[in-house]
């Protein structure tokens, strides 16, 4: 969960060579702070990103000059430079990162400094624009994901006859696996070789057949080369050869 405080804190700062002016004339802000993740887990990278906005009715430009992202007990956690210049009614996006160690609620605060340009020439110097952003960062999962398992069943090949292929996916997981993409790869051809399955219950199996036409049959009847199989779902990517528990019947 990620909370946004909308409260600006902007202050001038006169210097050597620069034009102060009244709060009322300066019209710049962080209008937005985007989290990558609202739930992020410690040792996970989040990426921040304020965005500055300049706006009026007048003609001039806000140089950004240095956005700067604070952690608790960690200081100055990331910054940026030397931004460049944007002018009335735009804005720039910062992306800034940072990493927890703990968990807990986060209070993050982006700070923005930069010089205000009016249409006359005349310079403002932004000492300080604060927002604070606050995260809450858990202890990532201890359950492990278990990811699917294979097995490949082929029966004795005939030379120039199609041989059956059946590929069982086992999900042990506790959660379903959605999106089932399977693959069969030979050196030969494989018939329809993609197939498609919406879900994979927790803790379920499927079954899924095929017809191969080697290429090459071995001297004991056997396909001379193992099968490759590719497998993709919602929580994995999985490619694999034909482990040691497939076996041939006949």
């Amino acid at each position: 969960m990620v909370f946004v405080v909308g409260i600006l804190c902007c202050s001038l700062l006169a210097g050597a060579g620069l034009t102060t002016a009244s709060a009322s004339d300066v019209y710049v802000t962080v209008s937005d702070v985007t989290v990558s993740n609202d739930e992020p887990t410690t040792d996970e990278a989040v990426t921040v990103t304020p965005t500055v906005s300049l706006s009026g009715q007048k003609d001039g430009g806000f140089e950004v000059t240095q956005v700067i992202l604070t952690a608790p007990d960690q200081g100055r956690v990331d910054e940026a430079g030397d931004l460049g210049v944007i002018a009335s009614g735009e804005s720039i996006d910062i992306p800034l990162q940072t990493t927890f160690d703990t968990a807990g609620e986060k209070r993050l605060v982006v700070k923005v400094r930069g010089i205000r340009t009016d249409a006359d020439g005349s310079t403002q110097k932004i000492g300080v624009i604060k927002r604070p952003v606050y995260v809450s960062v858990s202890e990532p999962s201890s359950n492990p994901v278990t990811e699917p398992q294979l097995q490949i069943n082929t029966d004795r090949a005939v030379a120039g006859s199609d041989v059956p292929v059946t590929v069982s996916v086992s999900n042990g997981n506790d959660n379903a696996l959605t999106d089932l993409v399977l693959r069969l790869e030979n050196n030969g051809t494989v018939e329809d070789p993609t197939r498609i399955r919406p879900t994979l219950g927790a803790e379920n199996m499927t079954t899924f057949d095929f017809y191969v036409q080697p290429e090459k049959i071995g001297s004991n009847g056997s396909i001379e080369s193992p099968e490759g199989v590719g497998i993709s779902g919602s929580r994995t990517v999985l490619c694999c050869r034909r482990d040691t528990s497939a076996r041939s019947h006949g």
